[in-house]
């Protein structure tokens, strides 16, 4: 009897007007003489091919409101499959970034996509949208100066150093991977590779993975440091942040591409 749960069919009263719709049919045809079965005696007629339209009505009555709360079924789960689709799937279409400014007048967008910023204090760029699950980020940093420094913030509160947020960061001595903030003794580092960089007029290409607690960068096409943080340290969700801090000079970041590993 599996066959039953294949029909669209909730309540008895659906199944009762099937059988009628069925038998109806049946009467019909038999009356007109279009089947016949050996086995089952049934006489020839307009009388016959009447009483089984009337049962075949009666059966498409009883069925009809089964149809509409088969539709109202399919169209509540569609909606609830596209509730759940971008609310709960992590790993969903990420939306185009977009950024507000702590301080404005530090910051320039002077080609679409393209920030520079300048100033004598911290100061941040944070994305519109929250996100959160596996994320992999490109975007390319230059100056005009050799000893400027800039950080990309995954995870961020989107109002300053936040807790339990990831920075990746360039400096004059290398790659650094951080938590919670730049300022420290030394116990927020995660990751850090010492090499000599002088960004003046040079684009540095970074590639940014973060998947599960596992955590990398990638320079001009060559990995700096991959590292497994603890995933209880580090937020599971939060806003994008560039940061130029205090005593650096003008950085420019550009081409930012956010996707998914």
């Amino acid at each position: 009897m599996d066959f039953l749960n294949n029909i669209p069919i909730q309540t008895t009263t659906g199944f009762i007007g099937l059988g009628l719709l069925v038998f109806g049919g049946f009467m019909v045809l038999a009356g007109l003489d279009i089947i016949s079965i050996e086995k089952i005696s049934v006489n020839q007629g307009k009388r016959t091919w009447i009483v089984g339209l009337v049962f075949a009505i009666l059966g498409l009555a009883l069925l009809f409101p089964e149809f509409g709360l088969s539709l109202s079924w399919s169209k509540q789960a569609a909606e609830q499959d596209g509730e759940q689709s971008p609310l709960g799937d992590e790993q969903a279409a990420l939306p185009e970034l977009e950024f507000f400014f702590d301080k404005a007048t530090h910051w320039e967008e002077t080609s679409p996509g393209i920030f520079t910023v300048a100033g004598s204090d911290d100061t941040f760029a944070w994305s519109k949208e929250v996100f959160q699950g596996d994320l992999q980020l490109k975007i390319d940093l230059t100056s005009y100066q050799p000893d400027a420094e800039g950080c990309i913030i995954f995870f961020g509160n989107g109002q300053g150093y936040t807790e339990g947020s990831l920075l990746f960061c360039i400096n004059v001595d290398g790659y650094y991977l951080e938590k919670n903030s730049v300022y420290h003794d030394g116990e927020n580092y995660l990751a850090h590779t010492f090499t000599p960089v002088k960004m003046e007029n040079k684009v540095y290409s970074l590639t940014i993975i973060i998947e599960g607690n596992f955590a990398s960068l990638q320079v001009n096409g060559e990995e700096v440091f991959a590292v497994v943080f603890d995933q209880e340290e580090i937020n599971s969700s939060g806003r994008i942040g560039l940061l130029k801090k205090w005593y650096n000079p003008e950085i420019t970041f550009s081409n930012l591409e956010l996707t998914r590993p």
